[in-house]
């Protein structure tokens, strides 16, 4: 390649015509190399075919010129001897002689025979006649297997009252239960807390007041503990059965709190006011009813007022629906609770001189 001198000439650059001679004689001698042929592989020498083998007398002979074969290593095993013509012919030494029996009357005595083999007793089939089961002389085909013999039955036990038996409820045998006598016992008393308005509340035209005076007022001192729409309470209802007791709460009031024990008088039926009243359902209907009532009587009023302070002051009942829950109208009370509340009544009245019931 034409390159820049050092100095300050220059030298002429050659045209690229120049390069066309180098081009075509490099082309000419790459074109005139001869190729290298691939390699094969070496060819495998030619196997012995069967016809080409020597036989008859050819192989005799090839056979007596190969060399002898080499003696086989000696070994402390003693060789079993030959007969004497092939000991002979060889020209080698000859073998000993083969080693003769010693005779019966000398020696070693013979082992004893083997005690003769017990024979195999016969199958089942084969001992048992023919009538009891067996194979007999019928033979085999009407063998069967023997059935096993039913138990024994056990001997049932004498009447009672039977001569030689102990008569029943002595020593001899256990008497037998009594039968229960009588309906089976009730179940627990439930205890509840109905809650109702002491003072005059206008709702959609309608005084919602009724307190405990209203109360003891109607007719036996009982009432059906209508107008309730919400679904916990109503369900609490239901589980209410005839017998089971309540406090009547007042709220609504200065000071609200206990005021009364009332009692259960009716199973749970359908209010009547969801279809016609103040407060009526409209998806309520006679033949799929939504809301329940029960019938309570009062029972008694209290000693004095057992107010919500001192119920949520008391550490027995702070579990107690009335603190947790406290806008529920129709509530249930634990036994521990029920117990707790009278026993703060019968307090609150020594405390307080048993001047009779305190001013509401």
């Amino acid at each position: 390649m034409w390159q820049r001198a050092p100095c300050a000439r220059w030298h002429p650059r050659p045209s690229p015509a120049a390069f066309v001679p180098l081009v075509v004689a490099s082309a000419s001698l790459l074109c005139a190399a001869p190729r290298r042929a691939p390699r094969r592989p070496a060819a495998a020498p030619p196997r012995r075919r069967a016809a080409d083998r020597p036989t008859g007398a050819a192989a005799a002979a090839a056979r007596s010129m190969a060399p002898p074969p080499p003696p086989p290593p000696p070994s402390g095993r003693r060789l079993r001897s030959r007969p004497a013509a092939d000991a002979g012919g060889a020209g080698g030494p000859p073998h000993p002689p083969r080693r003769r029996a010693r005779p019966s009357g000398g020696g070693r005595p013979p082992p004893p025979p083997p005690p003769p083999r017990r024979p195999s007793p016969p199958p089942w089939w084969q001992t048992r006649p023919a009538a009891e089961g067996g194979a007999g002389p019928v033979g085999l085909a009407r063998a069967r297997r023997p059935r096993r013999p039913p138990p024994p039955l056990l001997p049932r036990p004498p009447p009672a009252g039977a001569a030689g038996t102990p008569p029943a409820g002595s020593t001899g045998s256990p008497p037998p239960p009594p039968p229960p006598q009588g309906p089976p016992p009730p179940p627990p008393r439930q205890y509840f807390l109905f809650k109702s308005e002491g003072d005059s509340r206008i709702v959609d035209g309608v005084d919602a007041k009724f307190s405990i005076d209203d109360l003891a007022a109607s007719p036996d001192g009982t009432t059906p503990w209508d107008g309730v729409r919400n679904y916990e309470a109503r369900n609490t209802m239901r589980s209410a059965r005839v017998g089971d007791a309540g406090f009547f709460y007042h709220s609504n009031v200065k000071e609200p709190g206990i005021v009364g024990v009332v009692e259960v008088v009716s199973a749970p039926y359908p209010d009547p006011t969801q279809f016609t009243g103040p407060h009526p359902d409209a998806k309520a209907t006679r033949a799929a009813p939504r809301w329940d009532l029960v019938d309570v009587r009062l029972v008694r009023r209290t000693r004095r007022l057992v107010s919500l302070r001192e119920i949520k002051a008391a550490p027995a009942l702070a579990e107690m629906a009335l603190v947790k829950r406290a806008r529920i109208s129709v509530q249930p009370v634990r036994p521990a609770e029920w117990e707790e509340v009278l026993r703060m009544e019968l307090e609150g009245e020594a405390d307080q001189g048993g001047g009779g019931p305190a001013k509401r």
